[in-house]
């Protein structure tokens, strides 16, 4: 598992033994950054259900300013900082050793909003659709910003959640990227 581009080009992260953690395949994130194209640059990200923090950290080697990276696994917090370490970019990051719901609503009160969302649940756990809806709720997407949401090809998502729209989809493979922007 490596940095694909950006300013952290060519780093390799540390990545789990076994399956509690799914990684995003090196194919599906580059085509995940190849259509985002520049919208990371100068970008707030949230990177919820992080585990090994490969697409928080893709964006920040992309030009985002700040990361937000979480997961309720003490393992796979541990593994994001590592990561950042290894790629020099701890210092634009923070960590959140949570579950997402309560994360979002944790944002929800301070007030903050993110433009990116990275959005990759555990694909047998059935909580894509209900995580989206939260987030929507929340409101801590920026108006005009992006939900980038990796599922399973199994898990088909509708064109609206509230006031995210369905933008673009991608499949690869068992793998399928949505695309949703919070309308103006």
């Amino acid at each position: 598992m490596r940095v694909i581009g950006g300013s952290a080009r060519g780093r390799i992260m540390r990545h789990p033994r076994g399956t509690k953690i799914r990684p995003t395949s090196d194919r599906v994130k580059e085509a995940l950054f190849n259509i985002l194209a520049d919208k990371t640059r100068g970008a707030v990200v949230l990177d919820l259900f992080a585990g090994t923090g490969a697409l928080g950290i893709e964006a920040l080697s992309r030009g985002a300013i700040r990361a937000v990276f979480v997961d309720r696994h003490r393992d796979s917090i541990n593994l994001v900082r590592s990561n950042l370490i290894l790629t020099g970019l701890l210092p634009c990051a923070e960590l959140y050793r949570q579950d997402a719901v309560r994360a979002l609503s944790l944002f929800q009160r301070q007030g903050r909003s993110f433009d990116l969302v990275l959005l990759d649940p555990p694909y047998k756990e059935g909580i894509t659709l209900s995580t989206l809806g939260q987030l929507a709720q929340s409101g801590v997407l920026s108006l005009g910003g992006i939900v980038a949401v990796e599922h399973s090809c199994q898990e088909d998502l509708p064109e609206r959640v509230a006031d995210l729209q369905l933008w673009r989809q991608r499949r690869y493979g068992d793998t399928v990227l949505s695309f949703y922007i919070r309308e103006v």
